[in-house]
């Protein structure tokens, strides 16, 4: 099989997905790949053309050999001697064993559900054949648990033999694909879309195969290009780089150049509003106006830094220390005063003289009164001629010398510092109630303007006024005469100046003012109106930036894509299938073909091959010698399925021929849709073939089976026996696949049926006469036995075959021996009678209630049957010596 094995090394150096492509095609055979091979392919085929990651449960694995059924890794000589211990395949009966002849011809028959498929799968599956991915259950209907399919193959390796152990799953020895395998699936003829018949050696459909997958993943690969919508946004403006960058968008733009394009900060953000507002302002119809509100706003917010620096001045005197400072020098002088009065010697006649404030003011009101008005140019108090200020009566002694007394202490040193230090407290409270802020009424309409242009600047100015008046008034509440100065500590301290801040603002405007002069002009005023057209594009751009790489990662994976499909091409595949078949399709093997045919007896439609070839594919298409097509008319259209299957055969059989080994080959079914004489041709033909190599065939055919034993009696006849061992599988109650060393019975000559039928009388000998009702039973099968063997003596010896149930030949020639006397229609309707009166199912048969004949006397009747046929064969020699006198001339 050289084909397979040059396909073999083909593969290995394919792409890794086609290698494994390659190797499920030749596992699969005619059937074509699983959905699921296919997706496991698809996978593959992406991840090589870098298209998706390695799928994790997947693995390319190429085509080795030892792994097909013909094309071993180690040839050597194979003899197939059985099957052994099956166990848990199908119904078959654990333990079984299914022995082959090693040389000739060994047929397998079996009815249907008989467990032949069992065997002949497990020799699928061993022998690594392209029908091997149909499963082996176990016996379904089994009440214990099943385990494993398992079976031991005994073999003859180089003449020494071998224990193969097959496990299903489990990778068998690789030496049994040195044994080849012919079914459904490997067939040599091939129907292609053209509708166009090929024959091509085992393994070369590959190529085609192979071609139309790499087709179908590059249908697959490029039905994912799909054409993205590109990103386009009104708010881009045209023109702008943004919009050129739009409308450059390709496979090859970078991520770099898209994180640039579509930056946009918060400083942006300023910059946009700051842009936006001077191209509103900066129109030619509005410039001058705004730039005189700019100046009149710039003008308030200076008076309002100019008030905050006289605040601050004020303020600047008003400190803390000050403050304490004047408390306790008032309090000192309060304290040295009050000692002063308390070391007075004469007391006054009323409370608080000379000792309160409200005395010293009613004093010095009478003091000022005196010398202003009542006694001008004259000290207080005047006593001479003079009357009291107060009540104005006559000053007596006591009262002139009580005046004194008052003078002195109003005179004395503690008083005159302590009316400094009042005086001094008075005008600190003077200065502090100077300290004029402004009342939040006041303030909002100018930190509005501020805000609008600066909040902290507008929020500092309130809260600067706001900590100017709670500080005046801490500061006020706390100057009154006697007390804490240690609280002057606690008052909240005076606010800093945010004059400095109201100036910079003032600045701003007087920039703001310049930068729409300037602004104004046509030449700058259209730069500006493009400057933002650009923030407003980018900022734009930036809204769509995932969008932007979403289109762009869909056209690079587009690229990708269109890279890799171009990728996918047959054109090499193509070639090297050209070689490899014309290198395999030999003459040699091309007549081996054309001989085939003639033997299989495709005479009646003359067929001649003609090299063609497409994607992948190179075989030769079948031509009808002379035949006149009518316009498009295809030979699959002409020869029926049979005859396809016969060339498929021939093709099979053709390469055996010049194959260099001589193994075992393993046919499953071969004759299965053929008509009489194709079966009669093909069974001649492998009959042959059994004098080469060991032939083993597995068949439920029974007509294919008696012309395989005819064809081993004509080579027997010709000097070239060839050995066909026959083995027939039964089922036993609910289990199948019990082989026996006989031919099924409908094949077995008269002798060996009743052969057969004593051993059965034997078997039930045991029930008579205590248990009637099976006896009974089984007697009546016997019965049945008996009837169909009294048939085959009327057909193999009275008409000795002459005509033959399942051939298709009537053999004249044999009548010369054939003599039928009256006494044998008689016979032969005595005993076919009794049969049919003791059988079941037939329309004189008795019910089972009624007892059948005893053993001894089923022995008789099995016994006449013996007589009889030995009677009939004695009679042919006598016939046919008078009956060739009668013919001779006289």
């Amino acid at each position: 099989m050289a084909t397979i094995d040059d396909v073999i090394t083909w593969a290995n150096f394919l792409p890794a997905w086609q290698g494994d492509a390659v190797r499920r095609l030749l596992a699969t055979g005619e059937q074509p790949l699983s959905a699921q091979d296919y997706s496991e392919i698809l996978a593959l085929a992406k991840a090589d053309l870098k298209l998706a990651p390695l799928p994790e449960n997947v693995t390319p694995v190429p085509p080795t050999a030892g792994k097909f059924s013909g094309a071993p890794a180690t040839k050597v000589v194979i003899k197939l001697l059985s099957i052994d211990n099956v166990q848990n395949v199908n119904i078959i009966k654990s333990g079984q064993t299914q022995p082959f002849a090693e040389s000739g011809v060994t047929v397998v028959y079996g009815d249907n559900g008989s467990g032949k498929s069992g065997y002949s799968r497990i020799l699928k599956l061993a022998c690594q054949a392209r029908d091997k991915d149909e499963h082996i259950l176990p016996n379904v209907f089994a009440t214990a648990p099943t385990g494993t399919p398992t079976a031991i193959l005994k073999i003859k390796q180089d003449g020494k033999p071998k224990d193969i152990i097959w496990t299903q799953d489990i990778l068998t020895d690789p030496i049994l694909t040195n044994i080849t395998v012919f079914d459904n699936r490997c067939a040599r003829v091939i129907t292609d879309d053209r509708n166009e018949i090929s024959y091509l050696p085992y393994g070369g459909d590959v190529f085609q195969k192979l071609a139309e997958i790499v087709r179908k993943v590059k249908a697959d690969v490029e039905v994912e290009i799909k054409v993205p919508t590109p990103v386009q946004d009104s708010s881009v403006v045209a023109g702008t780089t943004s919009a050129k960058f739009l409308e450059l968008l390709s496979e090859t733009t970078q991520d770099e150049a898209i994180q640039i394009a579509t930056h946009w900060t918060p400083q942006d953000e300023v910059q946009l509003a700051k842009q936006e507002e001077l191209a509103r302002t900066s129109d030619s119809t509005k410039a001058t106006q705004e730039v005189a509100r700019l100046d009149k706003v710039k003008g308030r917010i200076n008076d309002a830094a100019s008030a905050v620096a006289i605040l601050v001045t004020a303020c600047a005197n008003l400190t803390n220390e000050v403050i304490q400072k004047a408390l306790s020098e008032v309090n000192a002088a309060q304290l040295a005063r009050a000692s002063a009065v308390a070391e007075r010697k004469t007391p006054e006649t009323l409370p608080g003289v000379a000792s309160t404030n409200q005395w010293e003011i009613l004093y010095k009101a009478a003091k000022q009164y005196s010398e202003e008005i009542a006694y001008p140019g004259e000290s207080f108090p005047k006593t001479d001629d003079a009357v009291c200020v107060l009540c104005q009566q006559p000053l007596g002694e006591e009262a002139v010398a009580r005046f004194g007394r008052f003078k002195k202490f109003m005179e004395d040193a503690t008083n005159t510092v302590l009316v400094a230090k009042r005086n001094a407290l008075k005008l600190l409270c003077d200065k502090v109630k100077a300290v004029a802020p402004l009342s939040d009424a006041a303030l909002e309409p100018i930190c509005d303007e501020i805000a609008i242009l600066d909040i902290k600047a507008a929020d500092g100015l309130r809260a600067y006024h706001a900590a100017v008046s709670t500080r005046k008034a801490a500061v006020l509440a706390l100057l009154v005469e006697g007390a804490d100065p240690q609280k002057a500590a606690l008052l909240p301290p005076w606010p800093a100046s945010v004059e400095v801040a109201l100036r910079s603002v003032a600045k701003t405007l007087t920039q703001k003012a310049t930068d729409i002069t300037n602004a104004a002009k046509p030449e700058e005023y259209k730069k500006l109106i493009a400057n933002v057209a650009e923030l407003k594009s980018r900022k734009a751009l930036s809204a769509r930036k995932a969008d932007i790489g979403a289109f762009v990662a869909k056209v690079r994976r587009n690229a990708e894509l269109r890279c890799a499909a171009a990728t996918l091409r047959t054109q090499e595949i193509t070639r090297q299938g050209t070689t490899i078949i014309r290198k395999n399709l030999t003459p040699e093997l091309l007549n081996a073909f054309k001989t085939e045919l003639f033997a299989l007896g495709m005479t009646q439609v003359p067929i001649s091959l003609k090299a063609s070839g497409d994607a992948g594919e190179t075989a030769h298409e079948m031509q009808l010698e002379g035949a006149k097509m009518l316009g498009r008319t295809f030979i699959s259209q002409i020869l029926s399925e049979g005859e396809v299957r016969v060339i498929a055969i021939a093709g099979f059989l053709a390469e055996l021929q010049i194959a260099p080994h001589a193994n075992a080959i393993v046919l499953d079914d071969p004759v299965s849709s053929l008509d009489h004489v194709f079966t009669g041709k093909i069974a001649a033909r492998l009959a042959r073939e059994g004098l080469k190599r060991q032939v083993i065939i597995f068949t439920h055919n029974i007509a294919f089976l008696m012309e395989l034993q005819d064809a081993a009696i004509a080579l027997a006849k010709a000097g070239t026996p060839v050995g066909v061992a026959v083995h027939t599988l039964r089922r036993v109650g609910k289990l199948a696949g019990v082989t026996t060393g006989d031919a099924p019975w409908y094949t077995l000559k008269v002798n060996q049926r009743a052969q057969y039928l004593d051993e059965l009388v034997q078997k039930i000998k045991p029930l008579y006469p205590d248990n009637m009702a099976e006896y009974n039973k089984e007697t009546a099968y016997v019965y049945g036995l008996l009837r169909e063997a009294w048939e085959s003596c009327v057909e193999d010896d009275l008409f000795y075959n002459v005509v033959c149930r399942y051939r298709n030949s009537v053999q004249t020639l044999k009548l010369i021996e054939v003599a039928i006397e009256d006494s044998d229609i008689h016979h032969v309707d005595l005993h076919m009678s009794k049969a049919s009166t003791w059988m079941i199912g037939h329309d004189k048969s008795k019910a089972l209630h009624h007892d059948r004949p005893a053993p001894d006397e089923l022995l008789t009747d099995i016994e006449a049957l013996r007589v009889f046929s030995k009677q009939l064969i004695k009679r042919r020699e006598p016939t046919k010596k008078r009956r060739k006198e009668q013919l001779e001339p006289q």
